[in-house]
């Protein structure tokens, strides 16, 4: 196999360009079907879990709690929703778990959607 020096700058321009106008024309047709009012919109809602009750073998005193500290924010309230009710459900001392939620900031939003 021989190796060549391309002197010329227009191979390499033109294959440029194929690639560069190439995905505009096929995503500017796909993109026109997206409503922005959908994007923006953001409404949870919650269902009311089920009781979670301690096995025979839990502990009940305050040094058996495990302390759990998570992130709240509007982006990933339902993730972090996901994440309390899969602890929850999937353990054998759900009773001795305290959630402790950190906030950056005051987001009323987050509130409503819980208190709802």
């Amino acid at each position: 196999m021989t190796i060549r020096k391309i002197n010329s700058p227009l191979p390499l321009v033109s294959l440029f360009s194929l690639f560069l106008f190439h995905p505009m024309s096929t995503t500017t047709t796909s993109a026109i079907g997206i409503r922005m009012s959908h994007i923006h919109q953001h409404k949870f809602a919650f269902r009311e879990a089920p009781a979670f009750v301690n096995s025979d073998t839990c502990g009940s005193s305050l040094k058996d709690n495990i302390n759990i500290a998570m992130t709240l924010d509007e982006n990933y309230l339902r993730g972090t929703m996901a994440a309390v009710f899969s602890i929850m459900q999937h353990s054998t001392c759900p009773e001795n778990f305290v959630f402790h939620f950190l906030s950056a900031k005051y987001e009323p939003k987050i509130y409503n959607s819980i208190n709802s």
